[in-house]
């Protein structure tokens, strides 16, 4: 793992799906894009928007946030993101370049391109031609949302059952 070990730091299981990552990883970094206001996620493969309110409210859960405390996580100054290793739940802290080197050591392989079976065609014609209206299906929305607050659920109850270290300096 790169950057600083955080040995304490709580790994519930399903964390990724819960923070919005979709694939399946081993690792995966996160990390919050200040001009976006969003949480990103990156496994050296995939890289997206995950689900910033879940990420601030693991950031800031009494079992997480005193481990997190000394790590400017959140201005845009800061290229700090966490590191993940969601099979050996562990993580640590690294900088931006760390994180992207580690991943690169460490990603799945990528499959080879197809080979090119036509010509070249103008970028407007793919577009078009990809182009197809979408009908949304609210059931499956509404399914989605529910295993998601199931997860979420989940998530916080484990880590309501995580010790609480003990908070450093001045306490009110």
């Amino acid at each position: 793992m790169p950057g600083t070990k955080l040995p304490l730091l709580p790994v519930p299981p399903g964390l990724g799906p819960a923070l919005g990552y979709p694939g399946n990883a081993r690792y995966v970094v996160f990390y919050l894009d200040a001009d976006l206001d969003d949480v990103m996620y990156n496994d050296g493969v995939r890289a997206g928007t995950g689900s910033t309110w879940v990420f601030q409210g693991y950031r800031r859960h009494p079992a997480v946030e005193p481990l997190l405390r000394d790590f400017d996580l959140t201005s845009a100054q800061s290229d700090l993101c966490l590191v993940f290793d969601l099979e050996g739940t562990r993580a640590s802290i690294a900088s931006a370049t760390e994180a992207a080197e580690f991943l690169r050591r460490h990603r799945q392989p990528l499959p080879p391109a197809p080979p090119m079976t036509e010509p070249l065609r103008s970028l407007a014609e793919q577009l078009q031609e990809g182009f197809e209206e979408v009908k949304v299906d609210h059931n499956a929305v509404a399914k989605a949302m529910a295993e998601q607050r199931g997860r979420v659920g989940r998530l916080m109850s484990w880590l309501d059952q995580c010790p609480t270290p003990p908070r450093r300096g001045h306490t009110p």
